[in-house]
């Protein structure tokens, strides 16, 4: 709303497409739904005290002409976008609950250790679960999936794009019924992640892919799925990691990850964990919440626990006596 009262540099360009000045005609249009107020004698546009209320703006840039708000709305979400992704790298961005095992990873326990401690109800404890996550999909799983549906665009797919020598390969299914608004949304399978939690259209997968035989995605399928196991997407595809070169871990698109969730008692520890976690950087200082499904369908809710902070919360919640004490270890 800044950018388009000129009160701020925008932080996406105008649609080059667009055949006018962009930005003028929606703050006139905008003045006319009420959500920008133009004063009669200087002829400044300035915003309405309530510009910030997204319920208010989606319904009001209802009011403007079919295209115009097509392209308005287009807009916001590319700024947003914008938005988003530098909150990211500050470490302001809240991804609210993180759902493990929701979309058919499977999830694992690989150890829990258990924290006795006093408090005003009794004796509070606190469990730490650390647990691994893979959610990639084998050959064999895709092909499976695969044999089990039979529209006919479902298959495999290879990227128009070359990259580091190498094409990626996904599996694509869609339903008789899954058709909105003349687009086909389908589902995305990829050898390292699995399902894609955000379906595409078809149109949209033919413009990056092309549909090839089975056996022609077998060799790229399995390159990805093997190398996802130790090696993330930006070693893959570049060559290098700029994390790993760092000395940092890098978990992008690598099918197996490790998780530590602090549950039960969390309350009673809460501020040995705020006090663990301020020194960390970006996200990593805020408390994030996590919904765990394990594959033997038992569940747990806590906290998640950056690995480099692990050792530290184990000697505050141990006692002197048992602070080397071994975690159990679930086979």
């Amino acid at each position: 709303m800044k950018a388009v009262t000129d009160q701020e540099v925008p932080m996406v360009p105008p649609p080059k497409d667009y055949g006018g000045n962009f930005l003028l005609d929606i703050r006139e249009a905008l003045v006319g739904v009420g959500l920008v107020v133009k004063n009669e004698r200087s002829g400044i546009a300035t915003l309405d005290k309530d510009c910030t209320n997204m319920s208010r703006f989606l319904n009001r840039i209802l009011g403007l002409e079919v295209e115009l708000q097509n392209r308005l709305f287009a807009y916001f979400t590319e700024t947003l976008s914008v938005v988003v992704q530098q909150a990211k790298k500050s470490g302001r961005w809240d991804e609210g609950i993180l759902d493990l095992g929701a979309h058919g990873e499977a999830v694992n326990d690989v150890s829990v250790q258990t924290f006795a401690g006093n408090s005003i109800f009794g004796t509070a404890t606190t469990e730490l679960h650390t647990v691994s996550v893979e959610r990639g999909m084998s050959w064999e799983e895709s092909l499976e999936l695969r044999a089990s549906k039979t529209y006919p665009d479902n298959g495999y797919y290879l990227s128009n794009q070359i990259r580091n020598d190498k094409k990626t390969a996904v599996l694509v299914i869609c339903e008789p019924r899954s058709k909105k608004k003349n687009s086909i949304y389908v589902s995305v399978y990829r050898p390292n992640t699995g399902l894609q939690t955000k379906p595409e259209t078809l149109e949209d997968i033919k413009k990056k892919y092309k549909m090839v035989m089975d056996h022609k995605a077998r060799s790229s399928w399995i390159e990805q799925y093997d190398s996802a196991l130790n090696q993330c997407s930006h070693a893959y595809w570049k060559g290098n990691c700029k994390r790993i070169t760092l000395g940092i871990g890098c978990d992008v698109g690598r099918r197996q990850r490790t998780y530590h969730i602090l549950c039960g008692s969390v309350l009673s520890v809460w501020s040995k964990l705020e006090t663990l976690l301020a020194g960390q950087p970006g996200a990593n200082s805020k408390i994030q919440i996590v919904r765990c499904r394990k594959s033997d369908d038992s569940r747990i809710v806590g906290c998640l626990i950056p690995s480099n902070c692990v050792p530290a919360l184990v000697r505050a919640l141990s006692p002197d006596e048992a602070a080397d004490q071994e975690p159990i270890i679930i086979m």
